[in-house]
């Protein structure tokens, strides 16, 4: 997933196939196992449509209700932060996160929450700046300042060309986001299932996954999409494995129609699953998040390539939150390759 006419990957790639046909010259007996999946990966984005699916994103630290004019001055510079990523989702087709946070300098706290969560309008700029151009706001934490600083959120995606899902005017009907690519369209739809009950209170909120609804959404994706997405907020933070009731759903999503269940929440990685010839991520983990519990700081940048009919590959690219400072870093040669059993 390199971007055309960015030298510096090309030069990479130059030399990893140096490394590949003439070993000798470099010292090496063959070619590392992530440089022959990067370059796979890259042979493969030129016929299939690429998705990057990334975890947790918080343009702001993790503190509970910060000061107006500590929000205005937040210059953390996000993009920089998940600059190690950006090649990898500037590559992709579609590009997608969860957005734990509004973004807007309206509103008050909800009261009754431990953590209410704000980001400052001007970093949706580190989304475009990373390459994310999906975003699901189905969560618990969109809604923390009130419906303003909700519509202040949407208002601030569109003005930057990022499309969200998961939103509904009235806690029902939701319209998918759909991106076509390589003569394939993917479909694009989010649910939150652990929003607090407050949340219903408001006409525009995050969307519900009920059975009932998600059979409806997912039937109506299918006449405008080849795929369908699924993100998902749910499950229990920080444990490492989903719940029968997470399974069970996710599998029912499955059956519906959906090719990828993309799920958020945990806050750390939980293994995927291959189900029907669909992929199942209960958990992708944070993947900008400020937090130093054990395992949050690992992270992934899932690479899903789909043609008109099937999942053909799935890769990934491990990366580390650090502190002290705060940062994102990754492993060269650290691609690794996730196949489904028909591709051996």
């Amino acid at each position: 997933m390199v971007q055309t006419g960015d030298y510096r990957h090309g030069i990479f790639f130059f030399l990893l196939c140096v490394c590949f046909v003439f070993p000798g010259l470099t010292g090496c007996d063959r070619m590392p196992t992530g440089a022959r999946e990067a370059l796979e990966d890259h042979r493969t984005s030129r016929s299939a449509f690429v998705l990057a699916l990334a975890g947790d994103v918080l343009l702001s630290p993790n503190c509970s209700r910060r000061p107006l004019a500590e929000l205005e001055c937040d210059n953390c510079g996000y993009g920089d932060l998940m600059r190690p990523a950006r090649s990898f989702l500037k590559g992709a087709d579609a590009a997608f996160c969860n957005l734990e946070s509004p973004l807007s300098m309206r509103g008050t706290a909800v009261p009754g929450k431990l953590w209410n969560f704000r980001a400052a309008p001007h970093a949706v700029k580190a989304l475009t700046e990373s390459g994310f151009n999906v975003v699901s706001v189905a969560n618990n934490h969109i809604l923390d300042y009130g419906s303003d600083a909700f519509a202040d959120t949407l208002s601030h995606l569109e003005r930057a060309g990022i499309r969200y899902t998961g939103v509904s005017a009235d806690g029902e009907q939701q319209n998918s986001v759909v991106i076509e690519a390589k003569g394939v369209r993917i479909a694009f739809l989010a649910y939150a299932n652990v929003y607090p009950a407050d949340y219903y209170h408001v006409p525009l909120r995050p969307v519900r996954a009920t059975r009932e609804r998600v059979r409806r959404d997912i039937a109506q994706a299918k006449e405008q999409a080849d795929h369908v997405i699924i993100s998902i907020h749910w499950g229990m933070e920080y444990k490492a494995e989903p719940d029968p009731e997470q399974i069970s759903l996710a599998h029912f999503m499955i059956d519906e129609g959906a090719s990828v269940v993309a799920g958020h929440h945990a806050h750390i990685l939980q293994d995927p699953e291959y189900y029907r010839g669909g992929v199942i991520f209960y958990s992708l983990g944070n993947f900008l998040f400020m937090q130093g519990r054990l395992r949050t700081p690992e992270t992934r940048v899932y690479a899903l390539f789909l043609n008109k009919d099937a999942i053909v590959r799935v890769s990934y690219i491990p990366f580390d939150l650090k502190v002290n400072p705060w940062r994102m870093v990754y492993t060269p040669f650290s691609r690794r390759a996730w196949r489904f059993p028909e591709a051996h």
